[in-house]
């Protein structure tokens, strides 16, 4: 929308103040909940906010962070890179086989960073058991 990205543009540093802060109360609640969090960047780091304001967040809450931007970037260079194949008509919005990448990525930090062991243990520990 033409009309976002130039108020965000006229008010940057307001929207990453607020988007920290949302951001910061959206984690919270999930980690009180005993849901792990996974963080990941834009696909197109030329997005409302750059990847640096997603990499202090991930900093400033110990999150794993998913680089999509770096993803995306490197595939861009490649040869015979068409922006058809990955993203809509609006070269924007990923499509499937773009979506498939992103949830490749995320898949794997979650397993990585055992996200879903972590959770049921957390679970698990709250409840008394893994079911509830």
């Amino acid at each position: 929308d033409p009309g976002t990205v130039e108020v965000v543009s006229r008010h940057e540093q307001a929207f990453v103040e607020a988007w920290h802060y949302d951001m910061g109360e959206m984690i919270s609640t999930t980690r009180a909940q005993g849901v792990p969090v996974l963080l990941m960047t834009y696909h197109i780091n030329e997005a409302f906010l750059p990847a640096e304001e997603f990499m202090r967040l991930s900093q400033a809450f110990g999150l794993p962070l998913v680089r999509n931007d770096l993803v995306f970037a490197r595939l861009m260079r490649r040869e015979g890179f068409g922006m058809e194949d990955y993203f809509h008509h609006d070269k924007w919005h990923p499509n499937a086989r773009g979506y498939e990448l992103i949830a490749r990525h995320a898949f794997e930090a979650i397993v990585t960073h055992h996200l879903l062991e972590r959770g049921v243990r957390l679970q698990s520990s709250s409840t008394g058991s893994v079911d509830g």
